[in-house]
């Protein structure tokens, strides 16, 4: 994310203009200005710093050396008041989020926890130097080690998977299972950041949000809080009108050196529970099975042919009720009676059905190769068609 994305996300939720300073009072990344721009925001935004005036009296106020948002009265410029929120790293300014809160309705808690996000995600991108937002640069809370178990660099997350274990907060095995929830893609990032944090407190809990990974956000807790904490996910998500796709999970193995590795997991589990409708958007990875293979199947449908011309003619049919007459029989293991039960259909009309399947259909029946070959490339077929690859 950049800073230009920070501010236009905070502003979306907060429904008001955003600014953020740099630490010399230079407007740096400014959202869409509304009615509720004045005079000094104006001149600040055109002139690309604050008026000499206000920054003198803003330096009065020692607002160099705040520590928690605070309001600040600019009726003396003819001006509305403000919220200064400082983006710092222990005993370094690095900037300064500015809202217009004078005339416009209070800040909830939920709009301070979404400056708060902002501020998290606006200080990597205002440090100076050439430090990589994984590493710590003191603004770490006691728990921050909990964040970098998701980090691109290898070692990064390994040393915090480490950590983690030495401070007991997670355990090595199946116990430590991650969960990822899959969410609309048109969903604010700050906005899901925050229904991800409220989900993670008291700060006893041993349910912990990691971060956003795409459109999913990650969660790790241990394996009996599943049923808790699926529930709290959709009931907050109801509360906050945010569209839950699926939700997938996957547990560590002794062997994961990290988190990483299950995050990715779990996000496949995730991304396959939305798009077959037989896992009911809820899938943990070890239930996925031949569903894996499938996903790893690489090329176009120009290899369906190849792979099974039984498959590719009843795709090319075009008739429902064929593949799913012949999809359901292959899923029986070829027990008649099972079949019949979950087409709802007396055994006469599946035999009628199977007798006047194509040719190339019902010769690959009666070949064993041909038959799972059959039924793997009907599974393609579907999986491709749900994600969009036919």
């Amino acid at each position: 994310m950049k800073l230009q994305e920070v501010v236009d996300e905070l502003a979306q939720v907060l429904e008001r203009s955003v600014v953020i300073n740099d630490a010399e009072y230079r407007p740096v990344a400014a959202s869409a200005q509304g009615d509720d721009i004045d005079r000094i925001r104006a001149e600040s935004l055109l002139r690309r710093s604050t008026p000499d005036a206000a920054r003198r009296y803003l330096e009065g106020l020692s607002v160099d050396d705040l520590r928690y948002p605070t309001t600040v009265d600019l009726s003396g410029f003819d001006a509305r008041e403000r919220l200064a929120v400082p983006i710092r790293s222990d005993d370094r300014l690095y900037g300064v989020l500015w809202l217009i809160t004078g005339g416009l309705p209070a800040l909830t808690e939920s709009d301070l926890a979404a400056v708060d996000v902002a501020v998290d995600s606006a200080l990597p991108m205002l440090f100076s130097d050439s430090v990589s937002p994984d590493d710590s640069y003191g603004r770490e809370r006691s728990d921050g080690y909990l964040m970098r178990l998701l980090s691109d660099d290898v070692a990064v997350r390994r040393q915090a998977f480490t950590e983690a274990l030495g401070r007991h907060a997670l355990v090595r095995g199946p116990d430590t299972v991650i969960r990822a929830v899959l969410v609309d893609g048109q969903e604010n990032s700050i906005a899901l950041n925050v229904f991800g944090r409220c989900l993670d407190r008291p700060r006893d809990s041993s349910v912990r949000f990691l971060g956003l990974c795409g459109d999913c956000l990650i969660f790790v807790s241990h394996a009996h809080d599943s049923a808790v904490l699926e529930e709290k996910i959709r009931t907050e998500s109801a509360d906050r009108v945010f569209t839950i796709r699926s939700i997938g999970s996957a547990a560590h193995q002794h062997d994961d050196d990290d988190l990483r590795v299950v995050a990715d997991r779990a996000v496949t589990a995730a991304k396959t529970a939305a798009v077959l409708p037989e896992f009911g958007a809820r899938a943990d990875y070890s239930e996925l099975g031949s569903w894996i293979l499938l996903q790893a199947v690489g090329g176009d449908r120009s290899l369906l042919s190849s792979f099974s011309p039984a498959a590719y003619e009843l795709w090319e049919r075009s008739d429902a009720v064929q593949r799913q007459t012949v999809e359901t029989y292959l899923d029986c293991g070829g027990h008649a009676q099972v079949a019949c039960e979950q087409l709802h259909i007396h055994r006469t009309t599946l035999y009628y059905r199977l007798e006047n399947m194509p040719e190339s259909v019902r010769h690959a029946l009666d070949d064993g190769l041909a038959r799972s070959t059959l039924h793997v490339t009907l599974k393609l077929i579907r999986l491709w068609e749900a994600t969009g690859r036919l």
